[in-house]
């Protein structure tokens, strides 16, 4: 497929906003579901770490993760977490394990209800993503698919989440500028096992036509009898480091609202771009909601309120709300917020977060209601953590609630030991549908120590969402996010779609 030229315009919402947003990359360097691959990587071999949270607010939790390798040819490995306190998370490195080297997937089980995210990092290329909250479901969608979109191509993961017997799946490949169906395949999945499709590298993938002067964009629909968990990374390849992680969300969880707690417009060379896609056979008008967001102490939106739209979608199509220089949202520059994005029909969203348009990227999915909680469990949570890389992370709450919520953050560190000495700082009161920021080691939040990692729960009297973003305070790194995980939703069973086993290259999830 030919290569598609940055600087061109695409004519289009769909292809001017995700060409802003950034999404340029380098393709043929994604996983690859071969059975006969000898090496997988998104370049080189990556590592995973797994962080599992225990939920239970009484009692421990024995934690087990058991790994199936992708491609064949040898047994699952359990790994074991013994008394993983309350509220703390369990760090399963995979490249500190006795795991052979290659692609497994994961089914996170413990004694106690659990919290799960994963991190990959491409360490030769400083890459890195995180994915949390894969939702099981017969239909699921992936929201955003690209091949050799601006140079940016999509790599989905499907995982059975049966265990025991072998699903059958199939999958459509959905063009987001018509209802049209552009490529349907079947495909036979081992129980607990999974299947990655590289749409670099799979003919089929790689044959598919552009649809638009970009390349092709798309979603895509997978089908099963029983429950399947899917998984999408994206290779942003204008910069080695820009790759982003995201889940598929199953067809019941598209709803006509959904919130973002995180949107951005030139806050210190950040913006975010909202790809929103309509499921359905009908036309649906779209408009976004923005709040300025508090407790960062210098954005120029907060407390402010903006509207953006709004947009018809046609049945089966997507746009981009994009927040950034010339994308229409009226923000000004240095701002931070949230966003909730109304509907006339149910839709679903995703969320791409980029720093200076390619150098490193992040995504995460618009939620529902369902998805806020008054408990929101944190499985990683970091300050300065390693001597390069320095990772820390923004936390930032939203109110998805009718009231005023007042909010509190719990953390602990890396052995479970709650850190009390945060104070005032740990607080924050946060009006309907606006956000909150905390950034570990600045404005009094300081209780995590320096170069050490942790957990959090946050508290609220009313419901909230809440968005992670791990970053490396010297940009040597790719940043990630997710979302924590309402403590009411914790399962005692969580399935990984896509983990990475190489030779260790450096300590820490």
């Amino acid at each position: 497929m030919r290569r598609k030229d940055w600087g061109r315009s695409a004519g289009l919402g769909i292809g001017m906003g995700l060409a802003l947003i950034g999404l340029t990359a380098r393709t043929g360097t994604h996983v690859s579901a071969r059975p006969d691959a000898q090496e997988s990587g998104i370049t080189m071999g990556g590592v995973s770490g797994i962080q599992v949270q225990n939920l239970d607010p009484d009692r421990s939790a024995t934690i087990a993760s058991r790994l199936f390798p992708q491609l064949g040819g040898q047994q699952a490995v359990t790994l074991t977490s013994p008394n993983v306190p309350v509220d703390s998370a369990a760090n399963v490195y995979l490249g500190e394990r006795r795991t052979e080297r290659g692609l497994f997937s994961g089914v996170v089980s413990s004694d106690r209800p659990i919290a799960a995210i994963a991190r990959t990092d491409w360490h030769e290329r400083g890459a890195a993503a995180i994915y949390a909250n894969v939702r099981d479901g017969t239909h699921v969608v992936v929201p955003l698919i690209m091949i050799d979109y601006a140079d940016s191509t999509s790599a989905v993961t499907i995982q059975n989440a049966d265990v025991t017997q072998a699903v059958d799946v199939r999958i459509e490949l959905r063009s987001a500028t018509s209802p049209d169906v552009v490529l349907e395949r079947g495909i036979k999945i081992a129980g607990g096992a999974s299947v990655t499709l590289d749409m670099a590298q799979d003919p089929a993938f790689a044959s598919v036509e552009s649809n638009t002067p970009l390349g092709f964009l798309g979603s895509l629909h997978v089908m099963a009898a029983t429950a399947v968990g899917v998984q999408s990374f994206l290779d942003i390849g204008r910069t080695q480091q820009a790759v982003s992680g995201f889940a598929g969300v199953p067809m019941e969880q598209a709803a006509s609202r959904l919130y973002a707690p995180l949107i951005r417009r030139r806050a210190y060379g950040y913006d975010t771009g909202i790809a929103v896609s309509n499921p359905g056979a009908e036309s649906v008008n779209v408009t976004v909601r923005y709040t300025g967001s508090g407790g960062t102490g210098w954005s120029q939106c907060e407390g402010r309120a903006f509207v953006h739209g709004p947009v018809e979608i046609a049945g089966g199509s997507s746009t981009v709300f994009y927040q950034g220089p010339g994308g229409g949202s009226g923000l000004p520059d240095r701002c931070v917020g949230s966003a909730v994005i109304e509907a006339t029909g149910d839709v679903l969203a995703v969320v791409h977060d980029s720093l200076n348009f390619t150098e490193s990227a992040a995504a995460y999915n618009a939620v529902p209601f369902a998805e806020g909680g008054t408990r929101v469990a944190l499985p990683l949570i970091r300050r300065q953590h390693g001597a390069r890389h320095r990772l820390t992370t923004g936390i930032q709450v939203m109110n998805i609630g009718d009231e005023v919520a007042n909010v509190t953050l719990h953390m602990r560190n890396d052995q479970g030991r709650a850190l009390t000495e945060c104070g005032r700082a740990c607080g924050a009161a946060i009006g309907p549908s606006a956000s909150h920021t905390y950034y570990l080691g600045s404005g009094g939040l300081t209780a995590l120590p320096i170069n050490t990692f942790g957990s959090a729960v946050i508290t609220a009297d009313q419901p909230i969402i809440v968005l992670v973003v791990d970053a490396s305070a010297s940009g040597t790194i790719d940043m990630a996010s997710y979302l924590g995980m309402p403590a009411h939703q914790g399962a005692e069973s969580i399935g990984l779609p896509i983990l990475y086993s190489a030779p260790p290259v450096m300590q820490g999830p």
